[in-house]
């Protein structure tokens, strides 16, 4: 096994490795493998002037397991790195007419993949965190603005978001489960158990960045009935997500009582993916009407373009109030469908035929 090609041996100095290489020799003598020199690399970790010269390659940096190790930039590397590949990935979907559901569904199965190795030898910090959130963030939205608040995005479908994940909570779970399971068993590489605690304070100087990561992302959450080791991925990150972005969206001008309708209007089966972007976009007040986009550069003015139509273009006014939203609403009532239209009706899918509520579809 040690010829492998990812085997790594910590060593401090030239007699460590004399005593290396006797054992391989050993190895060598009994199995008749030979080790290749010219493929045995070498990277000093620590203070360049406490350097010590050893009879092999040295090397700046070097990878193992498809990550880079070098004594200075490692994170930024890897990270870069990452994020490169990641664009990559996401600019094969640019051009394609994609819902906000198969881009949600893109990152989970294209995108969360590239990371999660990662994540467990350098969890991302925040500066990461909020490169990654903006850029996953604008694939979804297929657009630098952003359409709705992030809280509506990563709430659940059945609290009536978009129930798109939350890429670097998963990440910083996925890492300190791993942490979680060393502290466990008192691996060698984890250390005194004392040391992943919470620090506060001076006592938080000179502490390893990931040491920080791990003790303030446990103590925040610390509330939740959370077991970090027996526990699987998933269920963390629905308790974790539950407590951040549980509960309802608070439909303006809906009683909390239609909530649950209006839930089940917008994602209904009975319509286009597409149709669903539509209606959910509706519901929460962000469908891009003029007075919704009027800090553009590309809208001049919030009035209605209807000729002789002189109110601002909301939503309320596209779908209700605007003499064409009216016509269209006069012929539907023409050909048989006896509906009260109001803004129950058009913005959450309420119905009310013949003194009686019930959940229909617009």
């Amino acid at each position: 096994m040690a010829y492998a090609d990812d085997i790594v041996l910590i060593i401090n100095n030239q007699d460590e490795l004399d005593i290396v290489n006797e054992h391989l020799k050993n190895y060598e003598k009994a199995s008749g493998a030979k080790l290749n020199q010219h493929k045995t690399e070498a990277v000093w970790f620590g203070n360049p002037n406490n350097k010590v010269p050893l009879a092999i390659k040295d090397q700046a940096k070097t990878t193992i397991l498809g990550l880079e190790f070098s004594h200075t930039c490692s994170y930024n590397d890897n990270w870069s790195a990452k994020e490169r590949e990641v664009i990559e990935e996401l600019s094969k979907w640019e051009n394609k007419n994609t819902t906000y559901k198969l881009r949600i569904l893109i990152i989970k199965t294209f995108v969360l993949s590239k990371l999660m190795f990662l994540t467990n030898i350098f969890p991302p910090q925040a500066h990461t965190i909020k490169r990654l959130n903006k850029l996953l963030v604008n694939f979804i939205w297929g657009t630098t603005r952003e359409v709705a608040k992030r809280e509506l995005l990563f709430k659940s479908r059945k609290g009536g978001g978009l129930g798109a994940m939350d890429v670097p909570l998963k990440l910083l779970i996925t890492f300190c489960k791993t942490i979680a399971a060393g502290v466990q068993r008192n691996a060698v590489w984890v250390g005194h158990r004392s040391r992943w605690e919470k620090k506060k304070g001076r006592a938080r100087n000179n502490i390893p960045y990931y040491v920080l990561a791990y003790s303030d992302f446990r103590a925040k959450h610390g509330h939740l009935p959370i077991n970090w080791v027996a526990d699987s991925n998933k269920k963390i990150y629905k308790i974790i997500s539950n407590d951040l972005y549980g509960g309802y969206v608070l439909y303006k001008g809906l009683q909390a009582e239609h909530y649950g309708t209006c839930v089940r209007n917008i994602f209904t089966r009975d319509m286009a993916e597409s149709k669903r972007d539509i209606m959910w976009l509706v519901s929460v007040g962000r469908l891009a009407v003029r007075a919704v986009v009027k800090w553009s550069c590309f809208v001049k003015t919030k009035c209605c373009p209807v000729d002789g139509c002189q109110q601002d273009e909301t939503i309320d006014h596209l779908l209700l109030e605007c003499p064409r939203a009216r016509d269209v609403w006069a012929r539907i009532k023409d050909i048989g469908l006896d509906v009260e239209v109001n803004r129950n009706t058009v913005m959450f899918g309420i119905f009310v035929v013949e003194d009686q509520m019930y959940a229909g579809l617009a």
